[in-house]
């Protein structure tokens, strides 16, 4: 897969695919709207297993929020296509992958998918939680969530992904160096760039029903 790649050469029938790079899906350039903000449509589907099919067939049918590559908007359908071309390309399941290339080489042993049905081990996420008034989250499907946010993990082991990925376990110097250039918005690819008490920070937060979570990195301090 080249970031120079066109959606149109994994989805020759996707409106503009013949305008968006793995590269603006990857830098949120895409101009895609993101599924997880149309809240009835993903409110619908939220808790119930979907197919690729579906997925991309609900992605196609909303207007681009811009045209490709003239701004920024933070997309889930746009990491949830790049999830879909990664299992295109390599013909294994998107899980699979993550778990051969990252979590077992780097020993993230308690980080894996489908929190959902997860047997032992896992927190609980309220929507609410007050004096006689907890209200337990519905956990998301993980088809649902799939690429733009199935993963689930620990404080630990996104500390030891940290250092895997800032002493080139996970991706070459050249490679980590393109993903941390900024494009638009403070955000390179899958990262945000950023400052903090005047440091330079990668940064990135992720949240789901029940869940919210902010991981940054101070390059070169280890913190």
């Amino acid at each position: 897969i080249s970031l120079s790649d066109k959606l149109s050469k994994y989805y020759p029938s996707f409106p503009k695919a013949d305008k968006v790079t793995i590269e603006q899906l990857l830098s949120h350039t895409s101009g895609i709207k993101s599924y997880t903000g149309v809240t009835n449509v993903f409110d619908s589907i939220k808790t119930i297993p979907v197919s690729e099919q579906f997925m991309v067939k609900l992605f196609a049918s909303f207007p681009y929020d811009f045209e490709p590559g003239t701004n920024w908007s933070y997309s889930n359908s746009a990491y949830s296509l790049l999830g879909y071309i990664i299992e295109k390309v390599t013909k294994k399941p998107y899980e699979q992958n993550v778990r051969e290339m990252i979590l077992q080489p780097i020993g993230m042993n308690h980080s894996g998918f489908d929190f959902k049905h997860l047997s032992s081990g896992k927190a609980i996420g309220y929507y609410a939680i007050g004096e006689g008034k907890n209200i337990p989250a519905k956990l998301v499907d993980s088809t649902v969530s799939f690429a733009a946010g199935s993963l689930y993990s620990t404080t630990a082991e996104l500390s030891r992904w940290n250092t895997a990925v800032f002493s080139g376990k996970v991706m070459s110097k050249a490679s980590l160096t393109n993903a941390l250039t900024e494009r638009m918005n403070k955000y390179g690819l899958g990262w945000g760039i950023d400052t903090l008490y005047h440091k330079r920070v990668i940064q990135h937060g992720g949240g789901i029903d029940g869940f919210l979570r902010q991981n940054y990195v101070v390059p070169g301090e280890d913190i």
